[in-house]
């Protein structure tokens, strides 16, 4: 069921315009390749820097990296619409983590490769005692540890490692985000991390910039 949402994505066009496209949208495209119907995104980081499954490797474990090649054929993603942050109902953030309240009506999504469809982002490798962890392809998973949430401001939010985090942690309102390593670094072939507090450099389906724990 579509939303009217804003997104700043880079939309997979046709061979007409022979390219990609950057494009505002009030909603997930449909009518495209992927099997929820919708067309193929790229994540970015200011329309420059691609979520890639690197190599295009089809194994479980497989880093998701980015690069800043546009057409090397690992980029395009399927976004699948898993409903919305419900504060009344505490979903799908733990009771007294405050981010239900933080992202209250924000989106949920996962993410699937394009060109394979049983593979999919997921974020069960964040480690609650270091703060970090990568983000990895893998299939046949539950479907809690592929949602993230995406913010008002365009930050992606893993479901799972702010799960954990709170376990840990105890403390509300301090979100686990994806970006870089945690040094605001950026080069080929860098891994999509989950940092907490929101460490680095924040990936979203368009612009990006740099987050503090106020984001």
């Amino acid at each position: 069921m579509l939303r009217t949402r804003i997104f700043y994505i880079i939309l997979i066009t046709c061979a007409i315009l022979g390219g990609y496209v950057g494009l505002a949208s009030k909603a997930l495209a449909t009518g495209g390749p992927c099997a929820n119907g919708g067309a193929t995104y790229n994540i970015t980081y200011n329309n420059t820097w691609f979520w890639n499954n690197w190599n295009g490797t089809q194994v479980a474990g497989n880093n998701v990296n980015y690069n800043n090649v546009h057409n090397d054929g690992y980029n395009d993603w399927c976004v699948n619409d898993l409903g919305t942050v419900n504060d009344s109902g505490e979903f799908p953030f733990p009771d007294g983590s405050g981010l239900n309240a933080r992202y209250n009506g924000r989106p949920i999504y996962s993410f699937t490769w394009a060109n394979a469809q049983s593979w999919v982002a997921e974020y069960a490798q964040y480690d609650q005692l270091i703060g970090n962890g990568r983000t990895i392809i893998n299939t046949d998973v539950d479907q809690s540890i592929t949602e993230i949430v995406q913010s008002s401001s365009d930050y992606l939010v893993p479901v799972w490692a702010n799960t954990l985090e709170y376990a840990y942690s105890g403390t509300a309102d301090l979100p686990v985000l994806i970006g870089t390593k945690g040094n605001g670094a950026i080069g080929q072939g860098g891994g999509v991390w989950m940092n907490y507090k929101g460490a680095g450099l924040q990936f979203n389906i368009g612009i990006g910039e740099i987050c503090d724990i106020h984001c």
